[in-house]
Parts: structure tokens; sequence; C-alpha cells
């Protein structure tokens, strides 16, 4: 557990390279990782504190970049802030990685119907 206190101070630091070598394909890692970050998101969301919940999201996609799910997360967060364009551009990331997540799909089409559009 040791390695995990190491990655997330060099994620802390902004030292995303570091830690992403660190974490290498080693998944029990990665699922650790990924579930205190992902859980602290949604917390910090509900509980709203938007910027808290960013930081966890984004720190989960440090160590989970191609994760649709985390881009949907992130998404409503900004959704929940208010922020429809950091919104539309963080769900179109994550379409990048799934084009068919159908919450992600149903998560645009809110977007451009309640917030915001690229027009």
């Amino acid at each position: 557990m040791n390695q995990i206190r190491q990655i997330k101070v060099l994620i802390e630091k902004g030292d995303y390279a570091g830690a992403q070598e660190l974490i290498a394909d080693q998944e029990e890692i990665i699922s650790l990782l990924i579930e205190e970050y992902n859980a602290a998101g949604i917390k910090h969301r509900r509980a709203g504190r938007y910027e808290e919940a960013i930081r966890e999201f984004r720190k989960a996609l440090v160590v989970l970049p191609r994760d649709e799910g985390l881009y949907y997360n992130l998404a409503r967060t900004f959704i929940d802030k208010g922020a429809w364009r950091e919104a539309a551009e963080t769900i179109d990331e994550g379409m990048k990685v799934n084009p068919d997540f159908t919450e992600s799909i149903k998560l645009l089409k809110y977007i451009r119907e309640h917030g915001w559009s690229a027009d």
C-alpha cells in the first residue's frame, strides 16, 4: 500500500506522468484508486462541493483516462455547478472513449436541451 500513497502524492503534486508510471497496468491499484476517487467525487457532488468533486474526478482520470463513466460523473458535476460549456466539453471527451455509452448520449442531449449549445 506504500505504492498507493506514493501515487497519490504524485497526483497531488501534479506529476501525472510519474503517477502513471508507477500505476502501469496494476489492475488492483487502479481499481482501489478509482473506487476511492470516484466515491469521493460523488460524495462531494451530492453535498454541493463541486470544486472538490471536480478535483476528485480529475484525479480518477489520471489513473484511468479511458473510462467513460468518470467523464460522465465529471460532466454531471459541471451541470450541477451550472458550468454548461465545461459539461458539454467533458461529455464530448467521454464519448471519444466510448461513443456508444448510452448514459453519455442521454447526458449530451440533456445538456443541449437545457443548458448549452455549440451553435
